[in-house]
């Protein structure tokens, strides 16, 4: 269009050679520049074109990688979800499977706390009788260590007996007892489900309430529930070199930290102070022979990579190890542990470094 409107301009001007020549030059010029400024856009709008093309790409890619991991993601919480609630199924059918509704109370008294609520002398109650469970609920509703404001610490007081005096030199108990359930299981039924079965640990009003297995080693039950199938809840399990009936200086019961709460994944909040501790100072283990408190007196974070001693050469040695745990807890308890008594530590994971382990280690009180 330039080129011809020149031509015709030229033309119509005449047929003098200098002025053809400067229209011919304007025209040339303007040709040249239009021909420059159109190359020029159209040369940016195809290198826009370009780059959104190529950032739109990213943008898709980025899109569906996305997506594909967001639906991955959920489809693994979906799958993990349904997986814990089948392990919790199964310890939930051997809870009914081993129970046999039948509970007894055993009465316990507590030392009467100081003025400031600290209990005097040593600590934990007496047994001072034991019978049928009349009224069930009682029981349960009480839970030792659920009580009111004189049963803030726990402790190792030993009661004289029979009229529930205080011996010489410990503090007076409590005017009202305070009982406990002491449940009843089926072990010929929980045997006939796994015969590595050997006792049953609880804490009220918590999750735990599950069976302890002890196996040929310490590995299957990592990720081997109690019927026998792989799941990441695996098994409570006392040390394969232990002995079965408790009978060490030290049994202990692994259990995994699972960050859903199940297993021994409230054990953690132990390591906060006094307030769970006070909340939840014993534990309930059944055995085929015996049930036994397991009276909470230290809760200890140590490296795991360093082996925990379950029998000891010397009294020496076991008073040091007892030591190290008082020294070691994360809470104050008044339960006295000494060298005649055993212990029961409840193993798990901590997460601050690899090898990082929680103890929570209790003094083994037979009740039957």
């Amino acid at each position: 269009m330039g080129g011809k409107a020149g031509t015709r301009a030229g033309r119509n001007m005449g047929t003098d050679p200098d002025a053809r020549m400067k229209n011919q030059y304007s025209n040339n010029a303007g040709n040249t520049g239009s021909a420059y400024n159109n190359g020029k856009g159209n040369g940016k709008g195809k290198g826009k074109g370009r780059k959104r093309g190529i950032a739109g790409i990213i943008l898709d890619l980025l899109l569906v990688v996305f997506v594909c991991t967001a639906l991955f993601s959920g489809y693994k919480v979906v799958s993990q979800l349904i997986t814990d609630r089948q392990g919790e199924e199964v310890y939930d059918d051997i809870a009914s499977l081993a129970d046999v509704q039948e509970t007894m109370v055993v009465t316990l008294t507590r030392p009467a706390a100081s003025d400031s609520g600290k209990i005097d002398g040593a600590g934990i109650a007496a047994v001072i009788e034991t019978g049928p469970a009349g009224a069930e609920t009682a029981g349960s509703e009480a839970g030792l260590g659920e009580g009111g404001e004189s049963e803030a610490d726990n402790g190792a007081a030993q009661a004289s007996g029979e009229g529930g005096e205080a011996s010489q030199g410990e503090a007076p108990f409590d005017v009202e007892p305070e009982p406990i359930v002491i449940r009843q299981f089926d072990w010929a039924a929980l045997r006939s489900e796994n015969s590595d079965c050997v006792g049953w640990l609880e804490c009220d009003d918590t999750v735990i309430n599950y069976p302890v297995v002890q196996g040929n080693d310490n590995s299957y039950y990592l990720n081997h529930l109690f019927n026998g199938k792989q799941q990441r809840y695996g098994t409570l399990f006392i040390d394969a070199q232990n002995s079965p009936d408790f009978s060490d200086e030290n049994t202990i019961i692994y259990g995994h930290h699972l960050k859903n709460g199940k297993m021994f994944g409230t054990l953690m909040y132990y390591g906060d102070g006094n307030n769970y501790y006070r909340k939840h100072p014993v534990f309930k283990l059944y055995t085929p022979d015996h049930v036994y408190l397991v009276e909470l007196f230290a809760n200890a974070y140590v490296d795991g990579a360093k082996g925990i001693p379950m029998t000891f050469a010397t009294k020496e040695e076991y008073a040091q190890w007892i030591d190290r745990m008082y020294r070691l807890s994360t809470f104050d308890s008044d339960v006295v542990m000494t060298t005649e008594d055993r212990m029961v530590t409840l193993y798990t994971c901590s997460y601050d470094y690899e090898t990082q382990r929680q103890l929570l280690v209790g003094k083994l009180v037979p009740l039957t």
